[in-house]
């Protein structure tokens, strides 16, 4: 995690060395994000400290760096280095800053369970962030490799999502591709979520009938029954 959040913050500054100096390998640039991003994940745990005392140092220490940069006048349209997401792929600032909010927010929410403290997320936090990660970050998961057989043609699903006090936007899926869109078109389903639980569920940290029970996250429209396909096309950034 503290190694996580030392790779944005040296993004954003644009002080990123080469993959060696984030103890990865160079790699062929068509694996697929995700996969790739789960490589660089395993070496990211490899070079993290094992010693606790040690590792929560590197996490304040990443932590207190991005929040210095969140309080600087930057320009979070600039695209960013993140070679953890393969060779010359790149992130915005703003967007990274949002992805190691949710980080924080949510192995923050680890760390109260694990000493048996009542968990919570902040829910201002949460509702800040979650409509920046989940429209920037989903499509780009979600992107085939350029090599990929393209997937049969089958009807395209347009989710729209609403946090709730924050974004909304829709998220059109068609041919193995997600695509970003304001709200306009016609949705087939709208999902309604709280900030906190979009990012517990979006990080399988809760189960989706649960935050449903509980009313946290609401579907509707003209099929709210493709809102349980959601998930196959949201995953953890």
């Amino acid at each position: 995690m503290g190694a996580v959040l030392t790779g944005f913050a040296a993004a954003i500054r644009d002080e990123l060395g080469s993959l060696g100096d984030l103890g990865l390998s160079a790699a062929d640039p068509d694996i697929p994000v995700g996969d790739y991003l789960a490589l660089s994940t395993l070496a990211t745990m490899e070079r993290s400290p094992a010693e606790p005392a040690a590792l929560a140092r590197t996490i304040e220490d990443g932590g207190e760096e991005l929040a210095r940069l969140a309080r600087e006048p930057l320009d979070l349209d600039r695209d960013c280095p993140t070679p953890w997401y393969g060779p010359g792929r790149t992130r915005t600032a703003g967007t990274l800053l949002a992805v190691a909010v949710t980080e924080l927010l949510v192995h923050g929410w680890d760390v109260q369970g694990a000493f048996g403290r009542p968990r919570t997320i902040e829910p201002r936090a949460a509702t800040a962030a979650a409509g920046t990660v989940m429209s920037q970050m989903v499509p780009f998961l979600a992107a085939p490799a350029a090599s990929a057989t393209p997937e049969p043609a089958a009807p395209a699903t347009t989710y729209e999502i609403h946090i709730r006090g924050g974004d909304r936007f829709q998220l059109r899926a068609a041919g193995g591709t997600v695509t970003a869109q304001a709200v306009g078109e016609s949705p087939d389903c709208v999902i309604s979520m709280t900030g906190p639980w979009s990012l517990l569920v979006g990080f399988n940290r809760a189960p989706l009938w649960r935050a449903v029970a509980t009313g946290k996250i609401l579907t509707y429209g003209r099929k709210p029954w493709v809102a349980r396909t959601f998930g196959s096309i949201a995953k953890a950034p």
